[in-house]
């Protein structure tokens, strides 16, 4: 398993600092000395998560972020008590591991909904696919059927209805332009983009890839009304644990605007906040003032109509 520690570890903050002479002692976290092992994977998690873990410094809580390159091994880790939690996939992948793998792993906080996007080094829109052309998407049941899905949004392919988020190339009914797919990897798909029409590839490892969302020739996120649920990502944890409070305290530091404004600017407004109640950012924040704006002129001038 191909697996290292990112030197992020933090030790406790002395809770006796003095605000001033006749200032109280600073009142001791219950998690003093804690500490909590997270398994991601490279990319922009990392800048995120280095939020969390200063918010978890400040209550002496120590957290080790454990960077794994590929969508197997933190599974596995976690299962096995290697990890206490993990964070990088979205519940249809989680519910996928724990079927194919007699799992019970859980999620116990939503962290963000990742876009995927097709991206190509040879066409400019889906619109310009040829007929035989290769798509490549990934070799997971639930991004691959991510990807399928896209495509069927994209109206390149259509998909039987009954099958959801785990949708594989035999469940396609209608391939007008007679397609090929080739599998892989979700680490490997910017690779292969100079010899393929397109590859549908995950934010974190298009990012990683230095692409860009701008530069994708097809985003599914655009289309939030068709989006399943079951692709919002959640900070994992063996089902025993679920109720752990230590656990629940760091998906509290994650679940806050800090977190919000660092998945805004380390994926250019890619990511977007999954919680409940999650703080608009940037650009939506705009759009979601001038909406609240609107609502309460509407609220206003329906009250004086009423009055």
């Amino acid at each position: 398993m191909r697996k290292w520690l990112k030197g992020l570890s933090v030790v406790g903050l002395a809770a006796s600092l003095l605000v001033g002479a006749s200032a109280p002692v600073q009142a001791q976290s219950e998690f003093e000395g804690e500490e909590v092992s997270v398994g991601i994977v490279p990319g922009p998690s990392e800048e995120v998560w280095d939020v969390v873990v200063e918010k978890a410094e400040a209550d002496g809580i120590t957290v080790d972020l454990v960077l794994f390159s590929d969508y197997v091994q933190p599974n596995i880790a976690l299962q096995d008590g290697s990890l206490d939690l993990n964070a990088f996939q979205h519940v249809a992948f989680l519910d996928d591991w724990n079927e194919a793998n007699d799992g019970s792993l859980t999620g116990i906080g939503y962290t963000f909904v990742s876009p995927m996007g097709a991206y190509s080094e040879n066409i400019e829109s889906l619109d310009d696919l040829q007929e035989g052309d290769t798509i490549a998407i990934p070799n997971d049941p639930t991004n691959g059927g991510r990807a399928l899905l896209g495509l069927e949004l994209a109206g390149v392919i259509e998909v039987d209805d009954e099958v959801g988020p785990l949708a594989t190339i035999n469940d396609i009914t209608d391939n007008p332009l007679n397609l090929e797919f080739e599998e892989l990897d979700a680490a490997q798909l910017a690779l292969s983009l100079p010899d393929v029409a397109a590859a549908f590839i995950n934010l974190n490892f298009a990012t990683d890839a230095g692409l860009s969302l701008d530069e994708a020739i097809f985003v599914d996120a655009d289309y939030p009304e068709e989006l399943n649920e079951a692709y919002r990502n959640v900070i994992a944890a063996l089902e025993e644990n679920q109720d752990n409070a230590l656990y629940l305290q760091i998906v509290e530091y994650y679940q806050t605007e800090e977190v919000a404004q660092a998945l805004y600017d380390t994926t250019n407004n890619g990511d977007k906040p999954a919680w409940e109640n999650a703080p608009v950012i940037g650009e939506n924040a705009e759009d979601a003032s001038s909406e609240e704006t609107s609502e309460e002129e509407s609220s206003e001038e329906s009250t004086e109509e009423d009055a």
